[in-house]
């Protein structure tokens, strides 16, 4: 089970590694926040990585930090989604 979840976890990893918020339009991006643009851009990676590595070295506190990284870019992407609304 351990195996498994740090395949599939560095598997989405790869996958938002190549993906991101903007991707397709990266004129939307010119608009952003230099931390807004980072944490679109990363921290969804780095929520991936510290859970394949949870699961590697086996510790609560990685996973438990993958949960903060992904509660910052999960508001940092609703402020952007109401920013875009209000445009």
């Amino acid at each position: 089970m351990r195996i498994l979840g740090i395949v599939i976890s560095l598997i989405v990893a790869l996958a938002y590694y190549f993906v991101w918020p903007g991707w397709k339009n990266p004129e939307s991006t010119r608009n952003r926040s230099l931390s807004s643009k980072f944490i679109l851009r990363w921290f969804h990676f780095f929520t991936w990585v510290l859970l394949a590595a949870a699961c590697f070295f086996r510790m609560k506190v990685l996973a438990v930090l993958s949960g903060g990284v992904y509660l910052i870019f999960l508001f940092a992407l609703a402020r952007e989604q109401s920013s875009v609304r209000q445009r």
